[in-house]
């Protein structure tokens, strides 16, 4: 094996990096790889050599530490670590029959409770509803909505307090009703229906209760059952944004296959929320390894966010502003997905070291902590598959940065931090909330807060034109009281978002803390080192991936 490395390996890397020589006391990103050069290594090592590496271990080790990595027979440590994680894959094998009973809290809801206490009634999803078409049954729309409840286990999510603590359960599929039927004695053009409609919405998320059902379907009748609205009205805590596409998705087949009098078919079940609850928390508290990683980032140099109000700190900051910046450059929502021919780069290392090097230059701090709402369908076993996984599953994790260097040196950590938080971003709320050793969780709780938050939304493939039930409406608007609240945790909440074929950066803060025109400059400047930073990437990306050889270009395709 060693032979076959010093023959094989230094070539592939300084064609994947574009370099005539390689530093193998640095890492791969140091020698000027990026997340896609990282593809095209791991990719010609397999083809050429039939080695197989994982993205974390190229990036979060010298090209030295490869070197042995590769050469080196396997070591007990890392065979007992194989074995270990064999038999959780064993474990958690997606279960086709209906899933029910005690789910044990997993760490955002600890998380979660920890931000907001016990505020959180009108913590809801934006409800989706649509305009029924002719032809319209109400028959199939009740059977297709007890079908998906069925099906996805996380729509059955029941939450009560007793005790002092917290507890949820999945209920029977044929426990709670899921649909409200309301009728409108008037004409579906009318102002007054507008009203109606609202005022029906806004009664349906009062109604949430704990225990009760936390996802309901609303069906509103007018015109003597002539037209219909449907409403799909949730609770944030049933399901995560990457959820609703899947909710979408299914509820519309199966209204399909009902109205045609077919039997309901869907693809087979991934991984069930409960058992995705149960076993990743005991999988992540069984994995030590990962504690190093957490203590070792540099968190006595992280410093409050500098107001400009700090007596307003004592007072209400309920008010909150936003500032948005779109940008007017060729992006491409591909792109910005990670998906399709202009996706090659990772888009949010950029956009962090963009965020990072802002913040420097706003706060003359030397280092940024953000949390960064990963969407949690990233894989840490084979066998877990939450691609189809309704359910909020989503975490923060705290990324650390520097912000007083130049944007490409902000980038290589960046690129690191997020190769890491996406395989065991997860382990972090685990070892702090849920961990049985008291000096471990004193340990994480000693770490500062974040005081910014960043959401990028999740790729959303949406419908291939409009839904077999209607047509997407949004003349309806929720009454006060009602509307998806900010989580107002933390003093700046960041969103990454498509609008109008625009590529939007948006930050919702409180203006008793600061000024609409401070955070509007911050926002300029993410956008401005954001642009900057991904035009020198994809131009380095695509060096790269000109210097692959052909054949292995058209295996990764």
């Amino acid at each position: 094996m060693e032979h076959d490395f010093d023959q094989h390996v230094p070539a592939i890397l300084k064609r994947t990096l574009g370099r005539d020589s390689v530093d193998w006391t640095r890492s791969f990103v140091d020698n000027g790889g990026d997340s896609l050069a990282v593809v095209f290594f791991i990719a010609d090592l397999a083809n050429t050599l039939g080695i197989e590496l994982t993205t974390e271990a190229v990036l979060t080790n010298s090209l030295g530490q490869l070197r042995l990595l590769i050469a080196a027979p396997e070591s007990v440590s890392t065979a007992a670590a194989r074995a270990h994680d064999a038999a959780w894959t064993a474990a958690l094998v997606p279960r086709q029959t209906t899933v029910c009973g005690q789910v044990p809290l997993t760490a955002n809801r600890f998380s979660y409770f920890a931000r907001r206490g016990r505020d959180f009634e009108y913590w809801n999803l934006s409800p989706a509803i649509l305009r029924v078409s002719s032809g319209f049954s109400s028959d199939a729309l009740e059977r297709a909505v007890r079908q998906v409840v069925t099906h996805h286990d996380g729509l059955r999510l029941q939450l009560s307090h007793r005790d002092g603590r917290w507890h949820q359960r999945i209920g029977e599929p044929d426990e709670l009703s899921h649909l409200v039927r309301v009728n409108f004695r008037g004409h579906s053009d009318s102002a007054d229906f507008v009203r109606f409609v609202e005022a029906a919405i806004a009664q349906v998320f009062d109604g949430f209760s704990f225990p009760g059902a936390l996802f309901n379907v609303l069906l509103v009748s007018a015109d003597r059952g002539h037209r219909w609205v449907v409403c799909l009205i949730a609770h944030h805590i049933t399901m995560d944004a990457y959820s609703i596409d899947v909710l979408l998705r299914d509820f519309d087949r199966l209204y399909r296959q009902a109205s045609r009098g077919q039997q309901p078919l869907l693809p087979p079940k991934t991984t069930s929320y409960l058992d995705y609850a149960r076993y990743s928390t005991e999988y992540w508290l069984s994995r030590d390894d990962v504690l190093s990683f957490w203590h070792e980032l540099p968190w006595n140099r992280v410093r409050d966010v500098p107001t400009e109000f700090p007596f307003a700190r004592a007072k209400n900051i309920e008010a909150h502003s936003t500032c948005c910046v779109a940008s007017s450059s060729a992006l491409t929502e591909a792109e910005f997905s990670g998906h399709g021919a202009d996706a090659n780069y990772d888009f949010l290392p950029v956009l962090l070291a963009a965020i990072s090097r802002a913040f420097g230059e706003w706060t003359k701090h030397d280092i940024l902590l953000i949390a960064v709402l990963l969407h949690g369908r990233e894989t840490f076993l084979p066998a877990v598959d939450l691609s189809r996984t309704v359910g909020y599953i989503c975490d923060f994790v705290p990324i650390l940065l520097p912000c007083d260097q130049p944007l490409e040196a902000i980038h290589h950590p960046a690129q690191q931090q997020v190769a890491h938080a996406r395989v065991a971003g997860k382990s972090y709320g685990v070892h702090r909330y849920l961990s049985n050793d008291r000096l471990r969780r004193q340990r994480f709780d000693s770490h500062p807060e974040p005081q910014l938050s960043l959401n990028v939304l999740p790729p959303r493939s949406g419908f291939e034109g409009e839904p077999s039930i209607g047509k997407k409406t949004e003349e309806f608007r929720l009454p006060p009281g009602t509307r998806p609240t900010t989580d107002r945790a933390f003093l700046l909440s960041g969103g990454v978002y498509f609008h109008a074929d625009r590529f939007c950066i948006s930050w919702d803060f409180s203006d008793q803390l600061l000024s609409k025109r401070t955070v509007d400059q911050f926002a300029q400047l993410c956008m401005t080192h954001f642009l900057a930073l991904r035009q020198h990437v994809v131009a380095r990306s695509q060096r790269a991936a000109r210097a692959v050889s052909p054949e292995n270009r058209d295996a990764l395709r």
